[in-house]
């Protein structure tokens, strides 16, 4: 038992989920607002005197000491949506110190390039801070792999580069993979459908379709936004759009990521008895940024664990 587990210091926020998954081999912890958790500050195009955050330098030193995380949390920079999958030694190329004056320790954040997930070796731990995005997880059951873990927001499993071409609009960010998840069933080496149906697969803390709407008659996306719409339940089934089908219903645009992860994981080969949704916490402590005006910058915060063995 970890101090993290006998309780965290007075004053230090609490995590509103703490998970064991894949047979405990995995464990999630969810800190949620109000408290500011963005990793933004901590990218390499940040100067230095503007990379603060009070919420992160104050709490995670000590959450990353009582919660057995180690010195060192892998933290790959998901902000160009490229649906690349960094190694441990790619993410290590920019390492910074976050030091926590009033509980006096410090953690490590290995930044590294950018990247939607990595590949996580056993006993590191890899941590985000989405908007309300999911995060996948892939357990490859053949044997001492690293945990593939990916923030799996729609700009990383749908190429949306693909579908700006198909307007004729200009290209915002070209790539080369269709989804994160297929990039990093590929680092896996996860090459057949035989080989997929070893893994495990968890898609943590997908937004609700009622709030991820991309209405078809926006003024300057409508047009994208149903190209989107009209793609995804093509590609994926009609499930992944509520409503899709129905006249009314289907122009708001409702995307189920969550939905639509399972799909491509099935699609390529996992089971699905082998992969599990896990809903998000209670939205009053952890919101999508466009729920959230008042403080959109804010950021929930996510940590993966790959331990050594089931615990």
């Amino acid at each position: 038992m970890t101090a993290f587990d006998r309780g965290l210091p007075a004053g230090v926020p609490r995590p509103v989920a703490d998970l064991k998954l894949m047979g405990g081999s995995v464990r999630v912890l969810a800190f949620g607002k109000p408290h500011d958790w963005s990793l933004a500050s901590y990218n390499a195009h940040i100067p230095l005197e503007e990379r603060h955050n009070p919420d992160v330098e104050t709490y995670l030193p000590v959450i990353a000491a009582c919660a057995g995380l180690g010195k060192i949390l892998h933290a790959p920079s998901p902000r160009l949506f490229n649906a690349e999958i960094a190694t441990e030694n790619e993410v290590m190329k920019t390492r910074y110190c976050v030091e926590s004056q009033e509980y006096h320790d410090s953690v490590w954040i290995d930044r590294g390039r950018d990247a939607d997930g990595m590949l996580l070796p056993e006993n590191k731990a890899y941590i985000v801070s989405p908007a309300g995005c999911p995060v996948a997880i892939l357990k490859d059951d053949g044997g001492h792999q690293p945990l593939g873990v990916t923030h799996a927001g729609m700009r990383s499993v749908i190429n949306e580069s693909r579908l700006e071409r198909m307007l004729g609009l200009p290209v915002k960010n070209y790539r080369r993979h269709e989804s994160v998840l297929y990039r990093l069933l590929e680092k896996m080496r996860i090459k057949t459908k035989r080989d997929a149906k070893r893994l495990q697969a968890a898609v943590l803390f997908p937004i609700d379709p009622s709030v991820f709407t991309y209405p078809w008659d926006h003024p300057a996306f409508g047009a994208l936004n149903r190209l989107r719409s009209e793609d995804i339940a093509r590609r994926y089934g009609a499930q992944c759009v509520p409503g899709f089908g129905n006249k009314e219903e289907e122009r708001l645009g409702r995307i189920d990521l969550g939905a639509v992860c399972r799909a491509q994981l099935m699609l390529r080969g996992v089971l699905p008895e082998r992969i599990t949704v896990v809903p998000s916490p209670p939205r009053e402590v952890w919101r999508d940024t466009r729920e959230d005006p008042v403080d959109s910058k804010k950021r929930d915060l996510l940590i993966v664990k790959h331990l050594s063995k089931a615990a």
